[in-house]
């Protein structure tokens, strides 16, 4: 049976290197956890998540996907919770590229589907990192409502995009388990996607009263963070308002206020979002974490 958790507090952070733009071809249950914990089974139908998210929040990797595997190859990580974490850059209904303040390098977007095992305390990351010319903007979000993945109602969406780049892979893959293996496999051919909506009264109730840097804090800012993904029911596109969003600022360079070497959540530069959700650049870092046990 899937459940949902909040992913409050991690004690530990996954070791997320700078964003950086790349080749097209070539970024809840109930209680606070540390990180990611492990995913399903993707070519199992019992694995299809099956009730609504609840818990607690969680903080973000502070920077995005290196090509870096780190796996001993042991055949031993079983993972238990999944994980989404996304960034990118938006302008007039379009994405668009970034400059951070320590970079000359232009960066355009990332996606990592985060496979963690709270038993070892490890995990294997899927990372796709894109740009405008590798994603295309999700339909579902035409009329401003998306499905919900746990099957209940629909749920606003204010924008949404699907990714066509190829993945990588982080961290201790080469350890999964066969079975996770095959999981793994599967992830690899998906073309997952991000978008952004209100808070779902799932994320705002659990925000209220457990969010760790309080509610007063992030309440003008936070909104709601979109993963989808099709590997959950064969080829139909899940949506699942799991991460907890923020915005930031953009200059007419293209340059942000967003720090990818700040871990703090929030960092304290987000724009509000009383008038709606601004121009710049937009981070879903994860806040519930799907957990298949």
């Amino acid at each position: 049976m899937t459940r949902c958790i909040p992913f409050v507090l991690l004690l530990a952070c996954l070791d997320e290197p700078e964003p950086k733009i790349g080749e097209p071809s070539e970024e809840p249950s109930s209680e606070p956890a540390e990180e990611p914990a492990s995913e399903p089974s993707w070519d199992e139908p019992s694995s299809e998540p099956t009730s609504e998210p609840s818990g607690e929040p969680s903080m973000e990797p502070s920077s995005e996907p290196s090509n870096e595997d780190t796996g001993t190859g042991t055949d031993s990580l079983t993972p238990d919770t999944l994980l989404f974490s996304f960034m990118n850059g938006y302008k007039d209904g379009q994405l668009t590229s970034v400059l951070f303040p320590s970079s000359t390098s232009a960066f355009g977007g990332s996606f990592s589907v985060i496979l963690y095992d709270s038993s070892a305390q490890d995990f294997c990351s899927v990372d796709w990192v894109f740009d405008q010319s590798t994603t295309l903007p999700d339909p579902e979000y035409a009329d401003g409502f998306v499905p919900d993945g746990f099957g209940g109602s629909d749920f606003e969406g204010w924008y949404g995009f699907t990714i066509q780049s190829t993945p990588s892979t982080r961290g201790s893959c080469e350890a999964l388990t066969l079975e996770w293996q095959d999981s793994l496999d599967a992830i690899l051919l998906d073309e997952p996607g991000f978008g952004y909506g209100p808070l779902t009264a799932d994320l705002e109730a659990s925000m209220l009263t457990d969010h760790p840097a309080g509610w007063s804090t992030v309440e003008d800012y936070v909104f709601a963070g979109i993963a989808s993904l099709t590997v959950f029911s064969q080829g139909t596109r899940s949506y699942f308002a799991v991460n907890q969003g923020f915005a930031y600022g953009m200059d007419s360079s293209g340059v942000t206020t967003y720090d990818p070497n700040n871990s703090s959540i929030p960092q304290g530069t987000e724009v509000a979002i009383a008038n709606g959700l601004p121009n710049g650049f937009h981070t879903g870092g994860y806040y519930f974490g799907l957990s298949f046990q």
